[in-house]
């Protein structure tokens, strides 16, 4: 091969390179990045104009997206808020190294229903074809509103049994200030050393009015109060406290923050005892001033 013709061949080729380039990143003067897409399976514990929170991870909408698209996924995101989901997603690398994920789809974990996707990135509802199919269908979306996570948990009683609301429930007035990690940190401890103690009013007064409390869905503080009391009961020594960092997510709300974070637990009665670590998740707003637990969440990681 001569040298002039050596020379030719190098520059067609990059000039076909170049060529499939699309216009706006040549313009840029950037390379097209290589885009991975894969899927993770986790528990929906926020939504909001931003993104779909799980544990461990935050997926962001695609700016590139129509509207019509992210309404129709941010509506079948918020029908599977607290229960366990799989998202499509695309990154440029993998989920540990890229900070910002894109959703692509996302869909119930469920076993029988792992293939139907209940808005897809297309903004179309699933196709019903028959009455049979459009009874099915509906029977699907109340299974859907109506089950539970089952998750094991040892800060609450574990009976979750029918929920009476106070006629207050819905009377607590709110007004937005920022919140701060040392105040996140100060209600953990705060909580936990009430636990301990068994001090019960001070363990309540952590909690909102109302709260999405593990498996029992929303519930008031008279629920609350009747779990505990029956918690304390079945426990003659209970010890627990935060164990390592807490993990903070913001969300589009000034006023909320998911609080992510390990605690070490210590259990026992005159037939047994139970030592282990935790994995909690709260989501805390801060209401009048004060910081106060509205939605909590609880996963064991270790037991003896």
């Amino acid at each position: 091969m001569t040298p002039i013709f050596a020379a030719v061949l190098t520059l067609f080729l990059i000039l076909y390179d170049y060529s499939m380039t699309y216009p706006e990143e040549r313009a840029a003067g950037v390379s097209t990045p290589h885009v991975l897409q894969g899927q993770v399976e986790g528990t929906v514990i926020h939504v909001d104009k931003y993104a779909v929170y799980i544990p461990n991870y935050v997926f962001y909408w695609d700016d590139r997206m129509s509207k019509k698209d992210i309404d129709s996924l941010t509506k079948a995101a918020e029908k599977l808020r607290n229960k366990k989901a799989i998202i499509t997603y695309s990154s440029t690398g993998d989920l540990a190294v890229d900070r910002r994920p894109l959703l692509v789809d996302i869909m119930p974990s469920d076993e029988h229903t792992k293939n139907l996707t209940l808005w897809s990135s297309s903004g179309m509802e699933p196709e019903v074809s028959s009455q049979e199919d459009q009874s099915n269908a509906s029977q699907l979306d109340e299974e859907l509103e109506d089950e539970g996570e089952e998750e094991d948990y040892v800060l609450s009683s574990s009976t979750p049994g029918p929920r009476h609301l106070d006629s207050s429930f819905f009377d607590e007035e709110e007004e937005v200030t920022p919140i701060t990690r040392e105040e996140v940190v100060r209600l953990i401890n705060t909580c936990m050393t009430a636990l301990s103690r068994k001090d019960l009013d001070t363990l309540l007064s952590c909690y909102g009015k109302r709260v999405e409390y593990f498996n029992s869905g929303l519930v008031d503080r008279n629920y609350l109060r009747d779990d505990k009391e029956l918690y304390f009961s079945n426990w003659d020594k209970i010890e627990t406290h935060l164990a390592g960092d807490v993990v903070l997510i913001v969300t589009d709300q000034q006023d909320i923050r998911i609080a992510k974070f390990e605690s070490a637990f210590s259990l026992a009665n005159r037939n047994r005892s139970i030592t282990g670590r935790a994995e909690n998740i709260w989501k805390v707003k801060k209401v009048n001033g004060r910081l106060r637990i509205v939605g909590e969440r609880q996963k064991i990681l270790v037991r003896q």
